[in-house]
Formats: structure tokens, sequence, C-alpha cells
């Protein structure tokens, strides 16, 4: 407007400025670069190193000799097995007075019942507790097959199976000798032997194999509802735990023959 301009104070210095900064930006960048990379093929130097290691062990582990696994004996199976359901357990559980059963099978009892099965004390489901410790044991010992292996759960109500294949013949004689029977498990036996006998059920005992879960106690099979009631009234005096004994010692003979379960239950007793 007044036909003229200011000038432009320091214009050519401050370009000159301009040009020096952006090349130490640019050598700082390179120099950045170059550090990174180094970085970079140090840490793949490492890795490398420790994946050759890991590669190393594991073929040394392949070659290495096997383990020894711990061999189980009959006791030790015991502390496995539900005293309900006399099946190896799945989901073990214990109780206040330190008794462990299969979960499935204590909650069965405790339905009618309010009571532990052993000591007869006061018991309710909140007083159960998960064995962790046992049941990791167990499944240690399935993973390895020093146990039978876990079958698969099925859909809806676990059933038992019937085999209707022809079996040969065995002996179960209708008036058997059981002195060689220990005074309460004859007495307990006995009884159920008399049962089997008037209900000429040592045929289906024999044919029949419970859910493996759950064992005779809570099978929903009627006709093994039907021989546990009528063993349970015959004794009388059975608990939880003595009534699935004594079936398992029935399914045994029908299954075996009373000769064979004599010769196994004296060679089991003989210590």
């Amino acid at each position: 407007m007044f036909g003229f301009r200011l000038p432009r104070l320091g214009g050519k210095r401050k370009k000159a400025t301009n040009k020096v900064f952006i090349d130490n930006v640019i050598d700082e960048r390179v120099e950045e670069e170059d550090e990174k990379g180094a970085a970079d093929e140090t840490v793949k130097e490492v890795l490398d190193e420790i994946i050759g290691e890991i590669l190393e062990k594991a073929e040394q582990a392949k070659q290495a000799e096997p383990v020894e696994l711990p061999s189980l004996t009959e006791s030790a199976i015991q502390n496995f097995i539900c005293p309900i359901s006399m099946e190896i357990m799945v989901n073990p559980v214990t109780n206040r007075d330190g008794y462990t059963f299969e979960h499935q099978a204590i909650l069965g009892w405790l339905k009618t019942k309010n009571t532990c099965p052993i000591s007869r004390n006061p018991m309710r489901p909140a007083d159960l507790i998960s064995n962790k410790n046992l049941k990791t044991t167990i499944m240690w010992y399935r993973h390895h097959k020093l146990l039978p292996p876990l079958l698969p759960k099925t859909d809806g109500e676990e059933k038992g199976t019937y085999n209707s294949d022809h079996l040969p013949p065995i002996d179960i004689p209708e008036h058997p000798d059981l002195s060689f029977l220990d005074q309460s498990d004859r007495r307990m036996i006995e009884s159920a032997y008399h049962v089997m006998n008037r209900l000429g059920a040592w045929d289906y005992m024999r044919r029949y194999t419970p859910t493996h879960r759950l064992g005779y106690s809570f099978d929903p099979d009627l006709a093994i509802n039907r021989i546990m009631n009528e063993i349970n009234h015959e004794y009388g005096l059975h608990s939880g735990v003595s009534v699935g004994y004594t079936m398992r010692r029935i399914e045994f003979i029908a299954k075996n023959g009373l000769s064979f379960f004599r010769q196994q239950y004296i060679e089991a007793n003989s210590d």
C-alpha cells in the first residue's frame, strides 16, 4: 500500500541453518537404523542359541533311558476305589471324617441319608471337599496305562450292559461250603448267596456289567435294584459300604464260579 516492503531479516542464514539441521537428523536416523540392525542381529543370535539348546535337549531326552514308573500294589489300588460304588474314582471327595468317596456316589447316598456311610456321623453335601491330590494321582496312573482307561461319559442316564452271548457253565452249587470265609464276610456273602438262589439271579448277574462310574449302588437297572434290595433286606445290617462290597463278591462268584472265588479269597488272606 505504501510502495515498499520490509526486508526479511536473516533469510539466507536461516536457510543454511535448516539444511544443517536436516543433515543432522538424517545422520542420526542412519545411526539409529545401524544400531537397531546390530541389536536385531544380536537378538537373532541369542534366539538361535536358545533354540539350538532346546533341540539338543529334546534329542537327548529321546535317547535317554525310559523312566521307571512306580508299581501299583493291591493296597494302593484299594485307596483309589470308592467304598460305595466299588469303582476306581473319577472325582474323589473327602468328608470331615477323612473318608473319601466318588462324588456322584456319595451325593446319591446323601439324597436319602444324612450320615456318613462309614462313620455314621452327621454329614451334608457341603461337608465334601475335592481331593485334588488323589484325583491327580489316579489320572497319572491312567495316563501311563497302569489303571483301566476312563470311559467317555455318555449322554443322559448311564446304564450297564448285558451280555446275551452263550456262556459255558460254571460251578455255583445250590448248597455251598463257605467255611473258608472269615466270620464277617461269611455272614454277608452267605446271606446274599441264598438271595441269589431264591431269585434265580445268578445268570443275570453273570451277564450284567454295571455302570463304570457308580457301580451297583446307583445303577438304574430294575433287576439289579431288586437284587440289591433283597440282599439288603435279608442281611438287615448293611451300610452303603458293606452292600457294595457284598455285591462285588457275589458278582465275582457269578462270573467266575465259587471254586475260583475260594482260591482267590484264600490266597488274598493267607498273609
